[in-house]
């Protein structure tokens, strides 16, 4: 599921040019509302009226309008994952919102607008697969409204504040906290039930993201149930193609899981239908139409299709998530062994092996148990026992980070293909100098 932030009515133009010229504040008015009518829809024509406001503002040295605009601008890139120029605009935002500068002293609702651009780093750095830095934003955006009970916060603040446990919620899921996660969701849920009811947006993402929780903890029937209800309204409101993608996504997947292969289809032909509305999103078609493929027998088909996936991955995105690139690469070498070209495979889990991130996660265990196991399908016993220690001198870092007992022994588990490459790797070892030596 892909996470954006959706506060943007703390843009009030109106307010924002006090003090300008009428024309200024026409011309405004009129650029905004051109380039609104091209929001989270087609990017370049958004941006375009967005670039004219941000020239304009800065032409003025109006700096309210240009740090609304960039924050909307944003926004607006957040939907086609546009990292590059929205780390451009983060550092726009740097320059010109110094911390001890007067601007922030007489801005009457500061709060608001810091949270927000702590709200676009974390939602940036998320992207990037960063989920430490993410972490730390999200934190420092609820940790400022921790003496403020929630039902006293604006609607703005109240919706930053939610936002922020969502995303933290979905970095302890990445990080298979399955729990942790579960609980934020839930107290994310209850809140919103409780605080803004009227906020069905809010609260069919934050079902969405449960289903995610409750489907790796394999209760797909209930996770399949949060998402119907998700997908059913974002069908009627048919304005986000990247909820209807990717909810479609985890419906097809699940039911894959229950081996109800009609029912993934009919889903695969829903996330089809809306791709060209969301182009960013046919990696995630191709990997879905893998599993499907795979589950058919059609080794060669699932292949092609996780090609397509990393193919497109690499050509549309402009600064790369390591962590889903590397999961992708995991995908491939799957598929790679079930069609026992585990030279290929090898390939595949060192190319996920060799991006920073990917060891500093579970994704890193994952790929080395793919490593150590296609290394023993080729007798290569020596390297199956090296792979295995450095993977497992990992786990007591890793286990430090966790909560639950339970997520602790999740990850333990992982760890169970790579005991059991290295004892059959030195099993086999010994058997062949045994035979050797008679």
């Amino acid at each position: 599921m892909v996470l954006r932030i959706i506060v943007i009515s703390l843009l009030c133009f109106s307010a924002t040019t006090y003090g300008q010229d009428a024309e200024y504040e026409n011309q405004i008015d009129i650029l905004l509302g051109k380039g609104y009518a091209h929001y989270g829809v087609q990017k370049d024509s958004g941006q375009y009226y967005f670039k004219k406001i941000e020239n304009l503002a800065w032409a003025e040295k109006d700096t309210l309008t240009l740090l609304d605009i960039l924050i909307t601008s944003n926004r607006h890139l957040g939907y086609f994952y546009d990292l590059s120029t929205i780390r451009e605009n983060l550092s726009k935002i740097d320059k010109i919102s110094d911390p001890k500068s007067s601007f922030w002293q007489n801005l009457e609702d500061s709060l608001l607008y810091r949270n927000s651009i702590r709200a676009d780093k974390g939602n940036f750095y998320f992207k990037l697969g960063n989920k430490g830095r993410a972490k730390s934003y999200f934190n420092h955006i609820k940790n400022s409204y921790q003496n403020q009970p929630p039902e006293s916060l604006t609607p703005d603040h109240f919706l930053l504040l939610s936002n922020s446990m969502s995303f933290l919620a979905k970095t302890y899921h990445l990080e298979d906290k399955f729990n942790l996660a579960k609980d934020y969701y839930e107290q994310t849920i209850n809140l919103v039930k409780t605080v803004t009811p009227e906020n069905l947006n809010n609260l069919y993402i934050n079902y969405a993201l449960l289903a995610e929780v409750l489907t790796d903890q394999g209760d797909y029937e209930q996770a399949n149930s949060y998402l119907r209800t998700t997908l059913k309204d974002a069908l009627e409101q048919n304005n986000n193609p990247n909820r209807i993608i990717s909810v479609t996504h985890h419906l097809a997947e699940n039911y894959l899981l229950l081996s109800k292969k009609d029912s993934a289809r009919h889903y695969l032909a829903v996330m089809a239908n809306h791709l060209d509305r969301s182009p960013t999103f046919k990696q995630l078609y191709h990997r879905t139409k893998a599993r499907f493929e795979l589950q058919n027998n059609n080794v060669k088909s699932a292949l092609s299709e996780i090609d397509l996936a990393l193919d497109t991955y690499l050509d549309q995105t402009g600064e790369l998530n390591n962590e889903r690139l590397a999961n992708l690469y995991l995908e491939k070498g799957k598929i790679l062994i079930l069609a026992r070209d585990f030279q290929n495979a090898l390939k595949a889990a060192d190319k996920g092996l060799e991006l920073p991130s990917s060891k500093f996660g579970t994704a890193y265990l994952d790929l080395m148990a793919l490593k150590t196991g296609t290394l023993l399908s080729l007798e290569k016993f020596n390297e199956v026992g090296t792979s295995a220690f450095l993977a497992v001198s990992m786990l007591d870092s890793l286990k430090a980070d966790y909560q639950y007992s339970s997520d602790k022994i999740d990850l333990i588990e992982k760890t169970f293909p790579l005991f059991e490459s290295a004892l059959e790797a030195n099993y086999s070892s010994f058997k062949k100098g045994a035979t050797t030596n008679i």
